[in-house]
């Protein structure tokens, strides 16, 4: 049974799009497999994990017959990337198998039924329903994500955590030893459901792929349910299960208390905290940064006795204090900002320290100290 005559990109493209969640090896064989759908004017591919989906639609002029099959995506997208960009490939259904021909190569790879695919379905009763750029969505994820925990046993921190309320995203991420916390203003006022809930918690995997459909300056529609989100663009469409459970109070964690304000330049800071953490202790990576005057000094030392120290300029009034940090907390955070200073809020050695963006007032970052 012919399927479809179209130029490689035709599949590729979308398989592209969604291949990413596909893990190299699954306890159900069909989930290493993308479904795929034609239809008369439209090609539909969607992988799965169980807990999140990824579809992504495609318009064709024709397809010669409506089908749906799984194939492995992995081996799909071999076949396809060795195929001739500009020639014309040929899709078959024949005894189970999806037959590609591209003039004299043809390919064979087995399939499974498409109405064995796991597909997520969640309810028709929505909670809450916006639109936005991309953006705006882009930004405020991107700000914060870099603190999410991976693969802890507090599940809840496995993803980061959406409070929607007075025209504004909170968004939060932390993984018990840092925090990361921003705001966004909507573009659209939001009627929120009398009763329903206005925290989510995203997974982690979900959070990475949004991020990367939110790669221009178009709109974007965000769908939340009681235990589901729906996230939809032109041609693709994702959707997870939210994390259950209750969030830390996420405000508890900012400091409170006066702090003095010591303002570096952020690319000087990332650099001399780079050079240190070259011989910080492997496994804890912890420097000492010490404030004197209007200098910073960066020390760090590990078991072989070998010692690394930097010292930076800095504009400070009057503090004087040493404190311990893991260095790839206060890296990652540097790193994922833009900003040309930062401003470092610090009180007691004992107290986390509180990293400010001026050219991003809402943003905060918070990373306990450690002992050195």
């Amino acid at each position: 049974m012919l399927l479809l005559k179209s130029n490689r990109e035709s599949i590729l493209k979308p398989l592209n799009a969604v291949i990413n969640i596909v893990e190299r090896r699954n306890s159900l064989p069909i989930l290493s497999n993308v479904l795929i759908i034609f239809s008369k004017s439209k090609i539909t591919l969607t992988t799965s994990d169980i807990e999140m989906e990824l579809t992504s639609f495609i318009k064709v002029e024709s397809c010669n017959a409506e089908h749906s099959l799984t194939v492995s995506a992995r081996k799909l997208q071999d076949v396809l990337k060795n195929m001739l960009e500009e020639e014309i490939i040929q899709f078959e259904f024949d005894n189970n198998k999806l037959i590609i021909k591209q003039n004299k190569s043809k390919y064979s790879l087995q399939t499974i039924a498409g109405d064995e695919f796991p597909v997520i379905t969640p309810p028709t009763n929505n909670i809450i329903e916006l639109r936005e750029s991309k953006k705006t969505i882009a930004n405020v994820f991107k700000s914060v994500s870099f603190s999410m925990a991976h693969q802890d046993v507090r599940y809840y921190l496995n993803g980061l955590y959406l409070q929607i309320a007075d025209g504004q995203i909170c968004a939060v991420a932390t993984d018990g030893h840092r925090l990361a916390l921003n705001y966004a203003t909507l573009s659209n006022k939001l009627e929120l459901n009398v009763g329903k809930t206005n925290e989510f918690i995203i997974p982690r995997k979900a959070v990475i792929e949004i991020e990367k459909l939110c790669d221009d300056d178009e709109m974007i529609d965000i769908t939340f349910y009681d235990q589901h989100l729906v996230v939809e663009s032109e041609y693709v469409k994702l959707t997870t299960k939210l994390i259950e459970g209750k969030y830390p109070d996420y405000k508890k964690v900012v400091p409170k208390e006066e702090q003095s304000k010591v303002v570096l330049n952020r690319k000087e800071f990332l650099n001399g905290l780079q050079r240190v953490s070259v011989l910080a202790a492997e496994k804890y990576k912890g420097i000492k940064l010490s404030v004197n005057d209007n200098l910073v000094q960066l020390n760090s030392s590990n078991t072989e006795q070998e010692e690394a120290e930097v010292q930076l300029n800095c504009s400070n009034k009057s503090l004087s204090i040493s404190m311990g940090f893991n260095v790839s907390y206060l890296i990652e955070g540097l790193s994922n900002a833009s900003c040309e200073k930062i401003e470092l809020m610090l009180s007691d050695p004992q107290a986390s320290a509180l990293i400010l963006n001026p050219e991003l007032k809402d943003f905060k970052y918070i990373v306990m100290p450690m002992r050195i």
